[in-house]
C-alpha cells in the first residue's frame, strides 16, 4: 500500500512538473465535445508544441485501448492487491458514468500519447478546465495511451484521501 502511495505521488508530481499547462483554463471555443454510446467528454485543442490536436477517431481508438488496459489491470491485480482490484472493478462497472477529458501530448520518451482524465464526480467547469483533484479514489482515474503501440503507457487512480 505504501509503495502504491509513493508511486501515485511520484506520477502526480512528475506530471505537474512536466505538464503544468494542462492544469489551467482552456478556451471553450477550441475544445471539441465528443459523445458516443459508451463515453462522452471534451477534446482539448493543442496550445503549444508539446501538445497535438486529437481527432474524434483517435479518441475512439484511445477509448478501445483504455478498455483493454482496465481489463489487464484487474487481471494483474487480482491476487496481488485485492483492495485496489476491487476499486478498479468498480471503475469498470460504472465506466459509462465517468466524463472524460482528452489532450494529445508529445513526450520525449513516449512520443505522441493521449492523456485521458476520467471522473464521475463532475465539477461545474469540467468542459473548460482540466480537472485535477487530490484524493477521491475510484472517482478519478487517468490513463496515458500510445496509439501507435496500441498500449497504455500508464494507468492510475487517485489516492482515497
Amino acid at each position: 500500500m505504501i509503495k502504491f502511495f509513493y508511486r501515485t505521488l511520484f506520477v502526480f508530481v512528475i506530471g505537474m512538473m512536466l505538464f503544468p499547462q494542462i492544469a489551467t483554463s482552456r478556451s471553450v471555443q477550441q475544445n471539441h465535445w465528443i459523445q458516443e454510446k459508451d463515453f462522452e467528454g471534451v477534446i482539448f485543442s493543442a496550445r503549444d508544441t508539446s501538445e497535438w490536436n486529437l481527432s474524434p477517431q483517435q479518441v475512439k481508438e484511445a477509448e478501445k485501448i483504455l478498455i483493454t488496459c482496465l481489463s489487464k489491470k484487474i487481471e494483474e491485480n487480482n491476487e496481488l492487491r485485492p483492495e485496489e482490484n476491487m476499486k478498479w472493478k468498480q471503475v469498470v462497472e460504472n465506466l459509462k458514468s465517468y466524463k472524460r477529458q482528452y489532450v494529445g501530448l508529445i513526450l520525449p520518451k513516449e512520443g505522441h500519447v493521449v492523456w485521458i482524465n476520467s471522473f464521475n464526480l463532475i465539477p461545474e467547469n469540467w468542459k473548460k478546465e482540466w480537472v485535477s483533484v487530490k484524493g477521491g479514489g475510484a472517482h478519478y482515474f487517468n490513463a496515458r495511451v500510445n496509439l501507435e503501440k496500441k498500449e497504455c503507457v500508464d494507468l492510475w487512480m487517485n489516492a482515497s484521501k
